[in-house]
This record gives C-alpha cells, structure tokens and sequence, in this order.
C-alpha cells in the first residue's frame, strides 16, 4: 500500500503549527548554583519559594515567544533564575 501524503501542493488540507504557551515548569531550572563552602539559612529556600509562587501567580506573562526562538529563551530564562537563587542565596550566607 502506497502512502498518500497529508500536504499536497494542489489540494493543501491547511494544515498549521500550534505551539502551547510556555509553562513556568518548563522555565524553572533543573539546575543551580551554590557556595562550595558555605551554608545558607533556611531564609533562602523561603525567599526563592514565594518567587516560584510569584511567578506561578503571574505565569502569562513568562511567555514571549517574539523575541528569539522558544529554546533559546527558555534556556536565558533559566538561567536568570539560576542566577536570581545564588543572589538570594548570597543574602543569607550563614557566617
């Protein structure tokens, strides 16, 4: 049996791409940054939860799929957030 293509030049079915919204889960790191020698109060984890939960709150607007490709800003945004958990983590640097 002889496969039939689903796009053909004369007769097109008008087919389109329909990419889903960027979730804040896709957003969030699966890595991070840390002092190799040092502790951080509890603090830290309290302040970078209810920024989770900020975003999480405001999770439209994290979407913005005009400026770049769609991996490349999820990867800069991960990474930014990467970076706002080691300066909150610096804040509460246990001495």
């Amino acid at each position: 049996m002889e496969r039939e293509p689903i796009i053909k030049e004369q007769d097109p079915l008008g087919i389109e791409l329909v990419q889903n919204a960027i979730s804040l889960y896709e957003v969030i790191p699966n890595y991070s940054y840390r002092f190799q020698e040092r502790q951080v109060s509890e603090e830290s984890n309290n302040m970078y939860n209810n920024f989770l939960e900020f975003l999480q709150t405001n999770e439209e607007l994290i979407d913005d799929n005009t400026l770049r490709s769609r991996e490349d800003f999820v990867k800069g945004f991960q990474k930014s957030i990467a970076m706002l958990k080691l300066w909150i983590d610096s804040l509460y640097i246990e001495q």
